[in-house]
């Protein structure tokens, strides 16, 4: 299967290179959207080894809904994940949407350090 941190992996060099033919926004608001899907994949991954792949019923919105399950678990761990999916979410939908956003590159550097945080999370999760 793939591995999802690929996309994270991704993410960081969309940041971290210039001089491509890709303009400085097109990088950060993709690297914004790789960020976020790398964790959400991530995830609803850990959602199905735990809970089955019923666990997220399919006539929900599915991104709404594995941040809900990470934000109503009880440990603070759980939690945090929720709160980071929601608002990588949030800034994958602004940079996929709107046109005018401001302090991109700022934006894109928080949405890796979430990203990483999330990542970090869950594998301490798993243990």
């Amino acid at each position: 299967s793939f591995d999802w941190t690929q996309y994270y992996q991704v993410a960081r060099l969309l940041l971290g290179r210039a001089g491509s033919d890709a303009t400085d926004e097109a990088k950060q608001r993709s690297a914004i959207s790789r960020a976020y899907y790398a964790v959400f994949n991530l995830a609803l991954e850990y959602i199905n080894v735990i809970e089955g792949e019923d666990a997220i019923p399919r006539n929900r919105d599915v991104h709404y809904a594995v941040g809900e399950y990470f934000q109503n678990r009880r440990d603070r761990s759980s939690q945090e994940i929720g709160t980071h999916l929601s608002r990588l979410r949030q800034e994958r939908n602004r940079a996929d949407y709107r046109s005018d956003m401001r302090d991109l590159e700022k934006i894109a550097n928080d949405c890796l350090s979430r990203a990483n945080l999330v990542m970090q999370l869950l594998g301490k999760l798993k243990r």
